[in-house]
Order: C-alpha cells, then sequence, then structure tokens
C-alpha cells in the first residue's frame, strides 16, 4: 500500500529529473555551438586583419590622437633648474601634449639643502600625484610623451624616436665634457677646457650634427619620425638651441658656431617652439 502511494511521487521525480538532464544536455550543446561560433569569428576577424595589417597601423596614431585628451592626466610637479639644460625638453613636451604641470625652479642656493633629499641627488625629477616621485631625464621625457601622445605606440616608430634619444644623450654628454673632465686632470683646467671644446667644437660634434640633419632630410617631415613632432624632436631641438645660444659656451668652450651649416636642425627648433602648447609655455616663462 506504502509503494503505491509513493509511486506518483517517484514518476515526479523521474520526469522532473529527466527534464533537467535533457535541459543540462542541451545547455552544454548550446555552449559548444557557442564556443564553436566564438572561435570562428576570432579566426575570420584575424584572417581578415592580418592581410590588412598595415592599414589598421595607418588608422592607430589618428585614434590615438582623438582618445589621448579623454585620458585623465595625473598632477605632476617638475622640479628643475631655472634654465633650459635637461628639463627644457620635458616642459615642450608636457606643453606640446597640453598636460598641466607644476613647473617648480630651485635655485643653486636652495639645492645644497634639496640634495640630500633628492630620489638620485640630481634634478630633473618628477612627483606624480598619489604614486611618488621620478628621476632620470629621459625616462620623464618617454612619460611626458605617452601622456601628451608624443610617443609613439607602435614598436618600430618608437624604435626610431629611442634611437634619436640615444643620440641626443651622446651630444649632450659630449658638450658636458670638456668642463667636467678638467677638474680630474691635472694643470690648468681653463686650459684643457678651451683645447677639448675646440676639438668638440670642430670635429666630434659636427659629426653627429650631420647624422640628424640627413635624418631630417630622409624624413621629409621636418620632424625626425612620421609627419608629427614627437618627443625625440623635443630633445633635439632643446639641445640645438642650448648649442647656438652659447649655452655650452662659458663653462665648457663649445662654440654657438658649431650649428652653423645645419638648416633642418635650425629650422626644427623654430617648429618645436611655434607648436601653440611650447609657444605659450615660453611666453608665460619670460
Amino acid at each position: 500500500g506504502e509503494v503505491s502511494k509513493l509511486q506518483p511521487f517517484r514518476l515526479l521525480f523521474s520526469a522532473l529529473d529527466t527534464h533537467a538532464t535533457t535541459e543540462l544536455a542541451s545547455n552544454m550543446a548550446r555552449s559548444r555551438i557557442f564556443i564553436g561560433a566564438a572561435g570562428v569569428g576570432i579566426g575570420l576577424a584575424v584572417g581578415y586583419c592580418l592581410p590588412k595589417m598595415h592599414v589598421l597601423v595607418g588608422i592607430a596614431k589618428p585614434l590615438e590622437d582623438l582618445l589621448t585628451p579623454l585620458v585623465p592626466k595625473p598632477s605632476l610637479r617638475l622640479r628643475y633648474f631655472n634654465f633650459s639644460g635637461r628639463g627644457e625638453q620635458v616642459r615642450w613636451a608636457l606643453a606640446a601634449g597640453k598636460v598641466p604641470f607644476v613647473d617648480e625652479h630651485v635655485t643653486s642656493e636652495a639645492w645644497p639643502s634639496l640634495k640630500a633629499s633628492s630620489k638620485s641627488g640630481a634634478l630633473p625629477d618628477l612627483s606624480v600625484g598619489g604614486i611618488g616621485t621620478f628621476c632620470q631625464s629621459e625616462a620623464i621625457l618617454r612619460y611626458a610623451g605617452r601622456l601628451g601622445g608624443t610617443y609613439p605606440t607602435d614598436p618600430v616608430r618608437a624604435l626610431a624616436v629611442d634611437e634619436v634619444l640615444g643620440m641626443n644623450a651622446e651630444v649632450i654628454d659630449l658638450a658636458n665634457l670638456p668642463g667636467h673632465a678638467s677638474i680630474f686632470l691635472p694643470g690648468d683646467p681653463a686650459k684643457y677646457t678651451a683645447t677639448a671644446g675646440k676639438m668638440i667644437s670642430e670635429k666630434k660634434l659636427p659629426a653627429l650634427l650631420q647624422t640628424w640633419e640627413h635624418m631630417l632630410a630622409k624624413n621629409g617631415s621636418g620632424y625626425f619620425v612620421g609627419r608629427e613632432p614627437t618627443i625625440a624632436d623635443f630633445a633635439v631641438a632643446s639641445t640645438i638651441d642650448m648649442l647656438r645660444t652659447g649655452f655650452y659656451e662659458s663653462c665648457h668652450s663649445i662654440s654657438p658656431k658649431v650649428v652653423d651649416g645645419f638648416p633642418r636642425l635650425n629650422a626644427l627648433v623654430d617648429l618645436i617652439k611655434d607648436i601653440p602648447g611650447v609657444h605659450r609655455y615660453r611666453e608665460e616663462k619670460q
């Protein structure tokens, strides 16, 4: 009697179990179909895009330019002395990219007390709000370029920019060499500085500047990489401007005439200074 009473419930549970099993199998089948369709879709997308990668690369830069201003910028404070040096290239990159920053000038009187607490015992350094303080001018320059859209995301273009930055470091080291080396050499420092400065001005630097001149001629846009300014242009323009205005003359005996005969390099400086953000920054600085 008890068995017969329970029979309807057994039948009900059996029906429900059969339904659940059927539903599970159906869901699994649908999942397999979805995964298969997704795989086919990805395969078609890759197959379609790869042959047209050159087209996609072409639209990447305009898309980056469109989206870059929409990305929130952190609060920045750049500390450097009140002259060009290794800080000006960063200032120009931030200004050109419309990246707000506090341009803090450290005086020669204040620097000795600040030096001990600085990260590397040198300037420039960049404080990024809520994150920390960072040093090394080239690292800061690349970061400024990423924020302002002037450091390429394309690996080959970035490599071309880094190539120019490496050469710029060589030029700066050469320009600084006479005065710095004379400190550690015996004899009259002024005499060594004058001799070394003359040799570097007449032989070493012109060879590097000529390479830059050829690179600008080959690219044909007035800039080193592509049709728009990059951090490579800010770095070189800052260096050429310092050379031609005598920044390296008094301490290192590097003649301002070293940049004579390089029209494209001199034109690059003017191009960079005419960028609206850079022009506005320089006017406010004065």
